[in-house]
């Protein structure tokens, strides 16, 4: 076997990854993926967890792809370790993807998602190729659900259970299912429990766009990030479930908070809209959102105002490049704390796709 180090030529990153150190480079951020096509029967990657444990609750996963199928997951351990990829594969060319499943944290537990990469291991008469790149661009900005928070349980009851990285999965959130779907790019830039003004009960932390240039968003010595590392064709933007949650009061409070989110909101997509000017932008209506819930809020006909209001006044200004898609509000089963499941991700993401097929070719130029 013969190592290939990280910054190889012939190893392709998608997502944020801080390269402070070529030979180590770090990740936290959902659905980071890093990819290798070459001529052999096996691969195996080093990898370090900053998790403090091997606890299954605050572990790090993977999704291993060969050749576009995903066939396993993989639990990484704290510290260093090398992991089996692919074995036994055919004497042909072969294109795997290692794609990170969980997140950079929880508020309780900040910067547990952090990875390091320490290159690939490779047969000694494997032949490497440059792998190939896709022609459309897509970025996800979001909270829980963009993560894919809890999305792998299937419950009528969700209070029975307890958050876990285990049972997460970005590579089955909506997003990444919709990127499949149209064969395009995938960036996350989400973590769960974040706003755009005010955090999901009112946890003083970094909210979305506060971490927007982070590279690593719960690590204080990690580089900034520089929106030319990645320009995508097309920006989807899942916020408000968070800033419209559980604390939240009605009546004045309700109206100020409703005032703030419109202005931070726009202010964020116009730098996002100034960093990408070529970009297309869908703003979504999560599926969480409910009037049942808050009594006397009506929470998602004050977001979907909020919306209309951020699309009008951003297409005033810069032409049509922002539009809103609205997912239907979920029903039963559930996931982990009411969120969504694989299910549901895949019914959101089999909309998303259809409105950029459609909008591809009507709405934009």
């Amino acid at each position: 076997m013969r190592s290939i180090a990280p910054d190889h030529a012939c190893i392709r990153y998608v997502g944020r990854v801080d390269f402070s150190n070529s030979q180590m480079p770090s990740f936290s951020f959902p659905g980071v993926n890093i990819r290798i096509r070459f001529r052999g029967r096996t691969l195996q990657a080093l990898l370090y967890d900053n998790a403090p444990t091997n606890d299954d609750s605050q572990a790090n996963w993977f999704a291993v792809v060969v050749d576009g199928e995903m066939t396993r997951r993989l639990k990484i351990c704290r510290d260093n370790h090398m992991y089996c990829l692919a074995e036994h594969l055919s004497d042909a060319v072969h294109e795997v993807m290692l794609f990170k499943q969980s997140e950079s944290g929880t508020c309780a537990a900040p910067n547990v998602g952090k990875v390091t990469f320490g290159g690939f291991m490779v047969d000694d008469d494997a032949t490497l190729l440059e792998p190939a790149s896709r022609s459309l661009r897509m970025e996800f900005v979001g909270g829980s659900i963009t993560c894919g928070y809890g999305n792998r349980i299937s419950t009528f009851r969700p209070g029975n259970y307890s958050p876990s990285t285990e049972m997460s999965d970005a590579f089955m959130a909506y997003g990444a299912i919709a990127a499949r779907m149209l064969n395009a790019e995938y960036v996350a830039v989400a973590y769960s429990g974040r706003g755009v003004v005010r955090n999901s009960g009112d946890v003083n932390a970094l909210t979305i766009p506060d971490m927007y240039l982070k590279t690593l968003p719960d690590d204080p010595s990690g580089s900034s990030w520089n929106p030319d590392g990645y320009i995508p064709d097309i920006v989807v933007v899942n916020l408000g479930t968070n800033d419209f949650s559980r604390g939240m009061t009605s009546g004045r409070a309700q109206d100020a908070l409703e005032q703030r989110f419109v202005q931070r909101y726009q202010a964020f997509l116009h730098n996002m809209m100034q960093y990408y000017p070529r970009a297309r932008f869908v703003l979504v209506m999560g599926p969480m959102l409910s009037n049942r819930y808050f009594s006397g809020c009506n929470v998602r006909k004050m977001v979907r105002r909020c919306l209309r209001k951020i699309v009008d006044a951003s297409n005033q200004s810069g032409g049509r490049r922002v539009s809103w898609l609205e997912m239907s509000p979920q029903q039963p089963p559930y996931g982990v704390d009411y969120h969504p499941t694989i299910s549901t991700h895949t019914r959101m993401a089999r909309r998303l796709a259809l409105f950029i097929r459609i909008a591809q070719r009507l709405l934009w130029d």
